[in-house]
């Protein structure tokens, strides 16, 4: 049986174009040591469109696991599912890769990012977790913004969940992230790594980008209940 070394895992929600580029950036990685888990977050509104994108690449890729968990839109404000679904990736479909990354649908992972995490991971036996750079780019296409680079003794706030690659050991230890919305999830996970001791090495490469379609600092109502009905997310 082929056991992967990294397990990827890509929680996506309503993004039928977008998801389709994030998942050739995984393909498209110079390390081939890899199993994608796309884990749907209840995609209803676009699910027979987007089941059909996902059916088109685990037809082509028998590395690419897809996953469908319904949830109702009201307890979105309620709950991370994205955690949820992760959470269901790591601890009940997972078949124990050495090594964890968690990406999303919005995100453009740089080819050589799961070879260069896991080539530090590799050759620094007493590396728990390691970062790289997450590049984000605006609406427009330039950069706003840039995280991580860098060691942390605490990474909360510094970089986004979506960068660091885990050892599978420090996931089991760790457990899983906090699936309430009061809690900023990857920041917590982030605290929780450190309070057992561990830090969050950094390769200060940019490995990641993300494309972001909208800025929840200027969401209203209508705003929010377009995003859960996944009209903005293209």
């Amino acid at each position: 049986m082929f056991l992967p070394k990294v397990q990827v895992i890509m929680p996506s929600f309503n993004r039928p174009l977008m998801v389709q580029q994030a998942i050739k950036s995984v393909q498209h990685q110079t390390s081939k040591d890899w199993r994608l888990y796309i884990m749907d977050n209840s995609s209803e509104h676009h699910w027979q469109r987007m089941n059909q994108i996902y059916m088109q690449f685990v037809k082509d890729d028998s590395r690419i696991v897809v996953d469908h968990t319904v949830a109702e839109d009201r307890l979105r404000l309620e709950k991370h599912y994205t955690c949820i679904v992760t959470n269901k990736a790591l601890f009940e479909l997972s078949q124990n890769e050495p090594y964890v990354v968690v990406t999303c649908d919005d995100i453009i992972i740089m080819e050589d990012k799961l070879q260069l995490l896991a080539n530090f991971l590799d050759t620094h036996p007493q590396a728990q977790v390691v970062s790289g750079m997450l590049q984000i780019i605006g609406e427009y296409g330039s950069a706003v913004g840039l995280l991580g680079g860098a060691n942390y003794s605490c990474a909360a706030n510094m970089i986004d969940w979506c960068q660091p690659m885990f050892r599978r050991t420090l996931i089991e230890e760790v457990g899983k992230f906090a699936e309430h919305t009061v809690v900023n999830a990857d920041a917590d996970y982030f605290i929780r790594i450190s309070q057992l001791g561990h830090i969050m090495y950094g390769i200060p490469l940019a490995l990641d980008q993300t494309h972001i379609r909208f800025r929840m600092t200027r969401a209203s109502k209508v705003l929010v209940e377009r995003m859960l009905k996944g009209e903005l997310m293209e």
